[in-house]
């Protein structure tokens, strides 16, 4: 097996990136996505809020299929983190509803497989004190 390459992601406006949650629990940092690339946070999973986003990075696809979601019949994939395997969301790749087609080619990531992180802080591996200030719930980035 070759090495693992992992993306690093910088917000260009700082306002903070996306990491994988399981890998961030077990000291690593694996960014999923920009809090920039958010196209909508009215998006809900089988384990709660979801975020829709234009772009995500360190994630692999799995196999299409075709899902029944609350919005009508989508083929979709899972998608997993490259470093860890969890499941972290899914990428729409095809809608049947012509209303829906904005979500093709946009990724899915469940807010409780992925933690807020400030893009400034320095890439290291994350403490269990930084994890314990962070919700499952609540949003870090969310403005007030």
């Amino acid at each position: 097996m070759g090495r693992l390459f992992i993306e690093f992601l910088e917000s260009p406006s700082n306002k903070g990136v996306y990491a994988c949650k399981k890998c961030a629990l077990g000291g690593e940092t694996v960014h999923l996505a920009r809090l920039d690339d958010i196209l909508s946070k009215s998006f809900h999973s089988r384990s709660g809020p979801a975020y829709l986003f234009h772009q995500c990075v360190n994630v692999t696809a799995g196999p299409a299929e075709e899902r029944e979601l609350t919005t009508g019949r989508h083929t979709v994939c899972d998608i997993h983190c490259t470093c860890c395997r969890e499941v972290v969301g899914w990428l729409y790749i095809r809608a049947q509803d012509p209303r829906e087609r904005y979500k093709e080619h946009k990724f899915i990531l469940e807010r409780s497989k992925v933690l807020g992180l400030d893009s400034r802080a320095p890439v290291s591996p994350l403490t269990s004190a930084s994890l314990s200030s962070s919700s499952d719930v609540e949003d870090p980035f969310e403005m007030v």
